[in-house]
């Protein structure tokens, strides 16, 4: 099977391992060079009825259609991939003269343990183009996740950013990576390539090995165009881009815009703040809002909390912050608005944490709640607190 697969990377062109004449005859090798599967990256899958994660979900882009939608991989690293799961691509067009198509495969049946570990490639066994074999392990009895937001695709983004990011992958210390939206701004633009530059830099820092869950900011629901111009209520790029798990028990999660996702002793729930403001045509709050008690109640249960006793909410726009805007600080009509909103259901849900961004700076919260401090104790105000605590983190960083 090897002798006839061509491997590739972002960097380099296509190194067919048959000989030259017999791939590139005509158009052929040019097809077979738009087939190379880039900006390959992972998300967390579903979850059983317990609410355990058991499965992974791979994503790439080619220029080209391809015959098939595959991934080859087997449990372990260095092992032969004896596993073969199909999945689907659709086409999406960035601008009227341009077409590309984004792939995405779900393995499934994964055991989700601190020593789990698989290894894959994908692309298509048809085409003769996987990309290189990358591993990923999908769990650990005590994950570190870091988080950022509001990236942008500028100079930050690619000169500490980027790196910060490989070197955390590169030496383990992060088993995934959530980011809280304003991804590239503004990702359609320019016939899709501000979005296809950054998720190449994303490749190039994760390298495939670990996964990263998003959420939409403003950034990403305004930026949707085939003329190339940012445009508010389109979001078919974040949404092709991007998959997010949904629960299955769930009938009101749509993913991209919001999911729930668990690891280790931690849930995460995504939110889409911009369904509340100028965008609210793009999804339907009443049905995020049921969405959100519907994963709360079930994250509560005597076994889903001794499971993950950590609840992290994430959602792109804080509920309080001390940036002024239009008016006083932690009281704007956005802050106010957003409260009303989330603040009661992630009270009366046991969050411990919200994760924001859109103001780009960093800052945390006293634990806190309708406007009340609600510290664990004097000495230790973050030990069984009795609110959530809100931290911001949108520097790019």
């Amino acid at each position: 099977m090897a002798s006839n697969v061509s491997v590739t990377t972002e960097d380099e062109p296509l190194k067919p391992t048959q000989p030259p004449q017999l791939l590139c005859l005509a158009a052929k090798c040019i097809a077979a060079q738009g087939q190379s599967p880039e900006q390959v990256h992972l998300a967390p899958g579903g979850a059983d009825k317990n609410g355990d994660a058991t499965s992974m979900l791979i994503s790439w882009t080619t220029d080209r259609a391809t015959p098939t939608t595959e991934c080859i991989w087997s449990a372990g690293k260095g092992g032969a991939l004896d596993e073969r799961t199909a999945g689907s691509a659709v086409a999406h067009r960035p601008a009227f003269d341009r077409v590309e198509f984004l792939h995405t495969v779900t393995l499934t049946g994964l055991r989700y343990a601190q020593d789990a570990s698989y290894s894959y490639r994908c692309g298509s066994l048809a085409g003769g183009t996987l990309s290189p074999v990358a591993s990923f392990t999908t769990d650990a009895a005590a994950p570190v996740v870091a988080w950022l937001g509001d990236t942008g695709n500028h100079p930050v983004w690619h000169t500490r950013t980027v790196p910060a990011i490989g070197q955390l992958v590169a030496s383990g210390s992060a088993n995934a990576f959530v980011h809280v939206g304003d991804m590239a701004y503004y990702s359609a633009v320019d016939g899709g390539t501000v979005g296809d530059q950054f998720m190449r830099d994303l490749h190039r820092a994760t390298l495939g090995k670990v996964p990263m869950m998003v959420i939409p900011g403003n950034g990403d629901v305004f930026s949707c165009g085939a003329d190339g111009k940012a445009t508010c209520g389109c979001t078919c790029d974040f949404t092709t881009r991007f998959k997010m798990p949904c629960p299955a028990s769930s009938k009101d999660c749509v993913s991209p815009f919001w999911s729930s996702w668990a690891i280790g002793p931690a849930r995460f729930i995504g939110l889409d703040s911009e369904a509340v403001f100028w965008c609210s045509s793009v999804q339907n709050n009443t049905k995020q809002l049921a969405f959100l008690k519907q994963e709360l109640a079930a994250a509560n249960t005597p076994a889903a909390r001794k499971r993950q006793p950590w609840l992290v909410a994430m959602i792109h726009r804080p509920l309080w912050t001390s940036q002024k805007g239009a008016g006083p600080s932690c009281n704007t009509t956005e802050q106010s608005t957003l409260r009303a909103t989330f603040e009661k259901l992630l009270h009366e849900g046991g969050v411990d944490i919200v994760l924001t961004g859109h103001n780009h700076m960093y800052e945390r919260t006293w634990p806190v709640y309708n406007g009340t401090v609600l510290n664990g104790s004097t000495d230790e105000p973050y030990t069984n607190p009795g609110a959530a605590v809100h931290i911001v983190s949108a520097a790019g960083t």
